[in-house]
């Protein structure tokens, strides 16, 4: 895609390898973390995202990807019978919480 400059500040364009970068640390990098890796505001960044689709599915991506490998060692740890890993789990996925004081009786 090629984007025109009407005046001002230099278009900001992420490469290819770019592309790849942010997948890469897109799991342990907030949008803002990212756009300061690559010299750029948040604001930047996301304009980036949206003028070049393939760097937003990029970090989409990454975050998904590492929100399945930590999940996976999450529920390994649950199915080993860590106990902490299992209330954790069950709260988050399964809406389990822990009220204090007796049961209202309807």
């Amino acid at each position: 895609m090629e984007l025109i400059n009407t005046g001002g500040r230099p278009i900001k364009e992420l490469t290819e390898i770019d592309a790849i970068q942010v997948e890469a640390l897109a799991a342990v990098c907030t949008k803002s973390q990212m756009a300061a890796y690559f010299g750029m505001t948040e604001k930047t960044f996301r304009a980036v995202e949206e003028r070049q689709p393939e760097v937003s599915t990029a970090y989409r991506t990454g975050r998904a990807k590492g929100i399945a490998n930590i999940g996976s060692v999450l529920y390994e740890k649950a199915l080993s019978g860590d106990i902490r890993a299992v209330q954790f789990y069950l709260k988050t996925q399964a809406g389990w919480t822990e009220k204090s004081g007796l049961p209202r009786l309807y």
